[in-house]
């Protein structure tokens, strides 16, 4: 389906839900794919049971995420899991990777992988991450 926004979504429901599906030109794959959607121009995702974008993200395990890119080149992630980003969807390579702290404030930390996430958790009292690369 295509929203009023111009972003195309799926959205699975059945017992058996599906292990890939494209939208537009750009393929989602996880071993559960509950929810998929990608942004107009192909600025940004997000989806339930995520392993990889294709192009864009790739996940430690199948994730609940959000990924943007802003029109000043930030990226901002929020995931429930480790992500590697595909250099050649970031509009520009970042040189700062940052969290949201449970006060709102953003902090440097080295990169946003597996580890990084589960330390994270317990300091925002949150499932989900949000990340900042710029």
């Amino acid at each position: 389906m295509t929203g009023p926004d111009g972003a195309e979504a799926l959205v699975a429901l059945d017992s058996r839900p599906p292990a890939a599906c494209t939208l537009g030109a750009t393929s989602f794959y996880g071993s559960a794919l509950r929810y998929a959607r990608l942004l107009p121009d192909g600025r940004g995702c997000s989806g339930l049971g995520v392993s990889e974008v294709q192009g864009m993200v790739a996940f430690d395990a199948p994730a609940t995420f959000g990924l943007e890119r802003q029109p000043d080149g930030t990226v901002h992630l929020t995931t429930d899991t480790g992500a590697a980003l595909e250099a050649a969807w970031l509009s520009s390579p970042f040189t700062r990777v940052e969290a949201r702290t449970l006060a709102g404030a953003w902090e440097g930390v080295p990169n946003c992988a597996g580890e990084v996430v589960r330390a994270w958790r317990p300091r925002t009292e949150r499932q989900l991450i949000e990340f900042r690369f710029r």
